[in-house]
């Protein structure tokens, strides 16, 4: 955690900036007597799907619509709030109406805003511009109104028992025009061709004429497997979210005679899906978004899985972007131009649980658990392999280097161990200290322990082996991760945000300084005079400390997930944040990060490390998984 300058005989080039997960080290020269490694291959991970931006909306999203410029988004409680969308990286909620019910879902019948209310029924209000709403008109509905669609001044509206048809061509006076009951609860509709095709909570799908003269009766009831949810058309076909039953695609060419045409299931439990193209994006619950394709039905694959915080439950696509509402976390907005994800080079299973990744030298030293370090030959990273192990002491998951030794952490409980690494492939086990810790920093002279409850705890380590006892300092928290810079250990100090401890005072450690901060505080790095703290509630918080003895908060930028790790590659920082995997952040305007996107594996992201061409990154189920590094552009 503390930038230096080394040289070992076997290292002959080494500049490392260590911590929380992540070690960086500077490029060697081709006459430089290392092996080179293959050329560089960065990427730009915006040009992939990744999540643009987020709004907090006050209550609860549902669903939303979008209507020019502006999301219309169905807030619960909470009413409607108009999102102005035209910089969909910066959106901004301009207006609010206050329904009487649960506003659950939103149609537009030209500029009639129609919204299913809950107990409130269907609502009506004139939308003269995005920030004037007055009521027209409103009707009760037989049950709770779930969801709305509209089709000239026809509304279709669907509540626990049916599907209920009502007449606004005046809209100060709706009137039923007829409707379908249904075997369960009517979850959703959609309109295609003439026909309204409902999702029946029980049955599956209903089929039902809506061109006059009609009577509403159902031309046919298709049974689906799991609950019909949330339901998009496109074509012939009709895409139901089914639950744990993931997607369904029923081609309904002829309607009376509906043929299951393919289907698909995602690993959160499909809650909503909206069609773009050949693409499909489901909203999956607990794990935020699913890209597929659904050029053949009977051949769907995933593309891409992008974590949203909290549920997401509804979904919408338009030019290029996927709006997905997230229940209490508001609306989030993706960027869908390219459905893909980054690519991987490869995936490589370790023999434990992978807690850190950490280069070192030329090698890769994998903390995996209870099956010790992995020291990993990656010179070609799309066929990395295991050189040696090691395994001297407790379940490793973190280490630091300095002056040719790798301290290693292994949790509270465990003891600090020490490698000689002055060879990488060839570490050799050195006398371990009797002490434990989270993470640790180290520099030439000193070695600083997060100790979380016990605070920090500082050792000498110039000129004496093993490390010899200075002091420690309680930081009144939990002390989950620390960084050096010259005479400060700066600590991320669970939630009470950031500590900082001078630890060069003759009579020891001293706290002489701290910075609250939202969340709780989990990951920090340095680059230059700024701190970037990661938060377990899914924040990135950049902190100016040009002044150690009294830091200033620059900025904050949401993510997904839940970010522990965080380090910084020239102007890019990569968060580990678990299940949403690795995020990529520009943070080249301290007082505007920008999310820039993410590597989502399919485990859980518990660290990485970076160089100019390459990202590793540790996953708790998959192992190791080696990626190209985002580009530095200007």
């Amino acid at each position: 955690m503390y930038a230096m300058m080394n040289r070992f005989p076997a290292i002959r080039c080494l500049s490392v900036a260590i911590a929380a997960g992540i070690v960086f080290v500077a490029s060697c020269s081709d006459d430089d007597g290392v092996r080179p490694r293959p050329a560089p291959g960065c990427v730009d991970f915006a040009s992939y799907i990744h999540v643009e931006s987020r709004v907090a909306i006050p209550g609860s999203t549902r669903r939303t619509a979008r209507h020019g410029d502006f999301l219309f988004a169905a807030g619960g409680t909470a009413g409607v709030h108009v999102i102005d969308v035209s910089d969909p990286s910066d959106p901004a909620i301009v207006a609010t109406v206050d329904t009487p019910g649960s506003a659950l879902d939103i149609a537009f019948s030209d500029t009639i805003l129609c919204v299913a209310d809950g107990e409130g029924g269907l609502r009506l209000y004139g939308v003269g511009s995005p920030k004037i709403f007055v009521e027209l008109g409103n009707i009760d509905a037989a049950g709770e109104a779930v969801s709305v669609a509209a089709r000239g001044s026809m509304v279709y509206v669907t509540d626990d028992v049916g599907l209920r048809v009502v007449d606004i061509g005046d809209p100060s006076a709706p009137v039923f025009a007829g409707g379908d009951n249904t075997a369960g609860r009517a979850n959703d509709v959609v309109l295609l061709k003439g026909h309204a095709y409902v999702s029946d909570s029980e049955l599956g799908l209903r089929v039902i004429p809506i061109d006059p003269p009609t009577t509403y009766d159902p031309v046919a009831l298709f049974p689906l497997s799991g609950e019909a949810q949330g339901i998009d058309a496109s074509g012939d076909l009709v895409y139901v979210a089914s639950g744990a039953e993931g997607i369904q695609v029923v081609d309904v060419g002829t309607p009376s005679a509906p043929v299951l045409s393919g289907g698909l299931k995602t690993p959160g439990g499909a809650q909503d899906v909206t069609v773009s193209g050949e693409n499909l994006f489901v909203a999956d619950r607990y794990l935020g978004v699913v890209a597929m394709s659904a050029k053949d039905p009977s051949a769907m694959e995933i593309l891409a899985r992008v974590q949203t915080p909290g549920e997401a439950v509804g979904i919408e696509s338009a030019d290029g972007y996927v709006f997905v509402a997230c229940g209490p976390e508001g609306v989030h907005v993706l960027d869908s131009t390219n459905p893909e994800p980054p690519p991987i080079l490869s995936s490589f299973a370790t023999p434990g649980r992978a807690r850190g990744v950490f280069l070192v030298g030329e090698a890769l030293y994998v903390c995996d658990g209870a099956a010790g370090i992995q020291v990993v030959d990656a010179l070609d990273p799309r066929a990395p392999r295991i050189a040696t192990s090691v395994s001297p002491f407790g379940e490793p998951q973190f280490l630091a280097v300095s002056g040719g030794v790798a301290y290693v952490a292994s949790g509270m409980g465990g003891e600090i161990g020490r490698l000689d690494v002055a060879e990488p492939f060839s570490p050799v086990a050195l006398e371990g200290l009797p002490a434990d810790a989270e993470r640790l920093a180290a520099s030439d002279t000193i070695l600083v322990l997060a100790r979380l409850l016990n605070g920090v705890s500082v050792y000498r380590v110039e000129g004496v082996s093993p490390p010899e006892f200075v002091g420690e300092a309680s930081t009144g928290d939990l002390a989950f991760d620390v960084v050096l810079s010259g005479r400060y250990a700066f600590v991320a100090n669970g939630a009470s945000g950031l500590a900082v401890v001078d630890v060069l005072l003759s009579r020891g450690p001293l706290l002489v300084a701290w910075l609250p901060l939202t969340g709780v505080s989990r990951g920090i790095t340095i680059t230059g005079s700024l701190a970037l703290i990661a938060t377990g509630g899914g924040e990135i918080h950049v902190v100016d400390i040009s002044n150690p003895t009294g830091p200033v908060r620059l900025s904050s930028l949401n993510t997904p997930g839940a970010p522990s790790f965080i380090r910084v590659a020239g102007h890019t920082a990569y968060v580990a944040a678990e299940a949403a995997g690795i995020h990529v952040v520009d943070i080249r305007d301290p007082g505007h990060p920008v999310f820039v996107g993410t590597l989502k594996g399919e485990g859980l992201a518990t660290g990485a490390a970076a160089d100019a061409r390459f990202l590793y990154a540790a996953d708790w189920t998959k192992g190791l998984i080696i990626a190209p590094a985002q580009c530095a552009g200007d």
